[in-house]
């Protein structure tokens, strides 16, 4: 999971109020969802998300993990995501491309996937880690 590290969202922060406070608050926005997990996480998932199916259609859409830890009277928020079935996709789809041009051969026509699907790939991730990272600012501002 180390490697996932470097391209997930991981983000702690301390906000001095209780968690009860908090708990409250969060449900009070119309910004974005909150879906309890259990008593100390949260799914928040974005109202609006662009290259992806919006909250509850098909998909979650753009979401972030929100776990709460109580410590006296601060609470600590650590914000994280997961890697994306998109993206896990593509990476497949770039493996089964590279298998089929070492068992056909390789010619000039069968090379582009080989370079599009790496850019695709990054593509998809910036813009994925951009809209999370929003939606944990604007949780953030919210709930401070």
């Amino acid at each position: 999971m180390g490697a996932f590290n470097r391209i997930l969202l991981h983000r702690q922060i301390v906000i001095r109020k209780p968690a009860d406070i908090i708990i409250s608050k969060l449900y009070s926005n119309n910004d974005f969802k909150v879906k309890k997990l259990n008593d100390e996480n949260y799914k928040i998932l974005a109202k609006i998300s662009f290259g992806v199916g919006s909250s509850g259609i098909l998909f979650d859409g753009i979401k972030v993990y929100l776990t709460f830890t109580r410590d006296g009277e601060n609470t600590i928020l650590m914000f994280t995501t997961r890697l994306r079935i998109e993206l896990i996709f593509l990476m497949l789809l770039e493996v089964i491309f590279i298998i089929i041009l070492l068992s056909t051969g390789v010619s000039e026509l069968s090379l582009w996937p080989l370079g599009i699907i790496p850019v695709c790939i990054i593509w998809f991730w910036a813009v994925y880690r951009y809209q999370e990272n929003s939606l944990a600012d604007d949780v953030e501002a919210y709930l401070k």
